[in-house]
């Protein structure tokens, strides 16, 4: 999600997520200055922070450890606990999904070069919003699964923002939903986490950087990932225009640049963010393609990875190339980006130039030739868990 790279760093901030304006665009010692005057962990090796409570471990199907869950017992508003009481219910089953997409485990037997401890079972720190405000989520390099997340009650009772001058207030999830955000933030950190060590599985396909989570690509594949398991764990953060609307409207406001194909925005730039978010739902939600299937192709930008998905579908590339028009063979990051913005244009623009965006930011799954997708297990091209 939003990252701050920590400059001078070998380890750098992985990812920062700020919601809360008083974090947003802070970054090196300014960053670790605000983080510590609310008690926040800040470097790799304290997490959990002095004081904070254990809530127990999340275990898998074989009853092996996978993270330690703790949490800030202090908070005046006591959300912490709760939050990371769903994280402990849910956490077993996030961590599979990711795993089964990104068809790569998180070793156990190999230490942290940040900080020396094995990387399971790995500690998670739920903060609690309540005292310490609203800013998401960090760790501490792409590699990390040290944890920090806001609690987050997703009930439309806090404001946040979306980027440095995108406001928008935190929308509450679609009537009925409740839950806190921690185990959708969850899903988002160790999505970044599994992106670094499918990395490292496929280094001739990634030799300049694969899934970089503290840029385009990265980022919003761990957006679009927290936003599909959220909804699945009662943690509905697609919902939150902060880290959803918020960013695509931004992003097509000033003029929907193509951060498709260049793949240099950092997970700070609300522009990249939602330009990338609404070309992996094109991929998805319109094309057909599942998560797992990008996430197998990727490539050192969003456009790469559709020309290697084309390449061996001639088919996609056709629907593309009519999408796109002009000549285009669809075979091209370029076209791709082309033809999802002519769809944009056409079917979610209103007559000021704005999306018309649905409460979860997807726009294409009631266009015309849409994929149909059964389940959101489809969607993800994994097995629905038993």
């Amino acid at each position: 999600m939003e990252a701050v790279k920590n400059s001078g760093s070998s380890c750098g901030m992985g990812t920062f997520s700020p919601i809360n304006s008083k974090f947003i665009g802070l970054k090196g010692s300014a960053l670790q200055k605000a983080l510590k005057q609310v008690s926040l962990p800040q470097t790799p090796g304290n997490v959990p922070p002095s004081g904070a409570a254990s809530a127990g471990t999340i275990t898998n199907a074989a009853g092996s450890p996978i993270a330690d869950v703790y949490y800030n017992p202090n908070g005046p508003n006591g959300d912490a606990k709760p939050a990371a009481l769903q994280l402990l219910q849910s956490g077993a089953l996030i961590d599979s999904i990711l795993s089964q997409v990104s068809g790569v485990k998180i070793p156990r037997n190999q230490n942290n070069p940040n900080t020396g401890n094995p990387y399971k079972p790995y500690p998670v720190y739920v903060s609690g919003g309540g005292s310490q405000g609203a800013y998401g989520a960090y760790h501490f390099g792409c590699h990390d699964t040290e944890f920090v997340l806001d609690s987050l009650k997703n009930n439309g009772s806090y404001l946040a923002a979306a980027g440095k001058t995108a406001k928008a207030a935190v929308q509450g999830a679609a009537s009925g939903a409740g839950g806190y955000l921690a185990p959708a933030l969850f899903a988002a950190e160790l999505t970044e986490s599994y992106e670094a060590f499918w990395n490292d599985a496929h280094p001739n396909r990634t030799a300049n950087g694969g899934w970089a989570c503290g840029n385009t690509n990265g980022e919003a594949m761990s957006r679009l990932m927290a936003f599909l398991i959220g909804s699945q764990v009662n943690s509905p953060i697609d919902q939150v225009s902060g880290f959803n609307n918020g960013v695509s409207q931004y992003w097509w406001s000033k003029g929907h640049t193509d951060y498709v194909n260049d793949n240099s925005m950092t997970d700070q730039s609300t522009r990249g963010n939602g330009c990338g978010v609404m070309f992996l739902r094109f991929l998805n939600s319109y094309l057909g393609l599942s998560m797992k299937q990008i996430w197998q192709a990727g490539s050192d930008t969003l456009g790469d990875t559709y020309a290697s998905l084309a390449q061996q579908n001639p088919a996609l590339a056709k629907k593309v190339a009519a999408l796109a028009g002009g000549g285009s063979k669809g075979m091209t990051g370029q076209s791709a980006f082309k033809a999802m913005v002519n769809l944009l244009t056409k079917y979610a623009q209103n007559s000021k130039g704005q999306l018309v965006l649905p409460a979860n930011g997807d726009p294409y799954v009631s266009m015309p030739g849409a994929a149909k997708w059964q389940n959101v297990w489809q969607q993800m091209g994994i097995s629905a868990p038993k």
